[in-house]
């Protein structure tokens, strides 16, 4: 790029897989309906600062690597030298925990930020067709795909990831490493996250119906309370199927072995066309691989089982160690970016 082009006037259509928001959280226009804009505003301000306060877990997340880096190099240097036995008395050397709570650091960083990062609109989209439609019809399918795909996700996996993470409190769980960190206070990340990713849902929900025309506005508002009544009912049936009176055939239907009946073959045609119909419209993509993973996995083989085997799996990849780079090479651009560096 040259030094005098405008970034302003690039076009840069092709390159945008996340669309930014560049707006004021806090700020709503003022032309919204009045009921709206507080929700959207505390909503949006309450994300914006648990953004601000999870970034300064990058502070002792970096504290501790240097300590790590420190104390790995000083023994090195003491062995070489034949004093090693020396250096781990003066607690030189390799150490587990700083291996732990650097993972549980990074996974809550990266779970708290997840609301900030939808307000900012920043999860990754397909939009290659989703930016050729009007304003109109792109609100209309993010408030059906927020409906069908968003909230009946992050519901079930707030419900899922309260249990596990009580569970881990109450029987103070530890790591299966050296260290034997306690894991309750970084699973803790998980069901705040979903609960902060839930109001935000509800948040960007609103400011599509602003976006709407008065008349397509009015029809989503008038079907919220069925929609919520029936997603209320839906939850009821799958996590406590005996307090209703069709429990039993609820569980018929996401019970386990539901798809059997279906060739396997037609079974993956469903899951990859529902797939690729969301991503191809712009959905976030992160949330539409979880909505499919619940559905599909509690129709084939049980509510219960699939919803515990996500939740390890959000679990587990919240503790990968990769994640720790993630932060940290974020704040070394803006570094080099404040330093005139590029």
């Amino acid at each position: 790029m040259a030094a005098n082009d405008d970034i302003g006037t690039l076009d840069i259509t092709d390159e945008l897989i996340a669309e930014r928001n560049d707006f004021t959280p806090g700020e709503t226009p003022d032309d919204m309906t009045p009921w709206m804009r507080p929700i959207v505003a505390w909503i949006d301000l309450l994300n914006l600062w648990v953004g601000r306060i999870a970034c300064l877990l990058t502070v002792p997340l970096m504290a501790i690597i240097v300590y790590e880096v420190v104390v790995r190099n000083a023994f090195a240097i003491f062995s070489r030298f034949g004093a090693a036995e020396f250096a781990q008395s003066i607690g030189l050397g390799p150490t587990q925990w700083v291996l732990d709570y650097s993972a549980m650091i990074a996974g809550a960083l990266f779970m708290l930020g997840a609301g900030y990062a939808l307000m900012r609109g920043v999860h990754i989209r397909a939009d290659f067709i989703y930016r050729n439609w009007t304003t109109e019809r792109q609100m209309t399918v993010d408030c059906l795909l927020y409906m069908a795909f968003y909230f009946p996700a992050l519901l079930f996996f707030l419900w899922v990831s309260i249990d596990y993470t009580t569970t881990a409190w109450v029987r103070w769980e530890r790591a299966f490493s050296g260290g034997m960190t306690p894991l309750a206070p970084a699973r803790t990340a998980m069901p705040l996250a979903a609960a902060l990713l839930l109001l935000q849902g509800v948040s960007e929900y609103l400011n599509s119906l602003y976006q709407m025309s008065a008349e397509r506005r009015r029809l989503f508002l008038v079907s919220t309370l069925p929609y919520a009544v029936g997603l209320a009912l839906i939850f009821l049936a799958t996590v406590y199927p005996d307090a209703l009176p069709l429990g039993d055939a609820w569980r018929s239907v996401t019970g386990v072995g539901a798809l059997i009946s279906l060739p396997p073959e037609i079974t993956g045609i469903i899951m990859i066309a529902v797939m690729l119909f969301a991503i191809f419209v712009g959905f976030p993509i992160s949330f539409t691989l979880i909505f499919l993973g619940f559905t599909f996995g509690a129709w084939g083989f049980g509510a219960t089982l699939t919803f515990y085997l996500q939740t390890f799996q959000f679990n587990s990849t919240m503790l990968d160690g990769q994640l720790i780079a993630v932060p940290l090479f974020v704040l070394m651009g803006i570094v080099m970016e404040k330093a005139g560096l590029m």
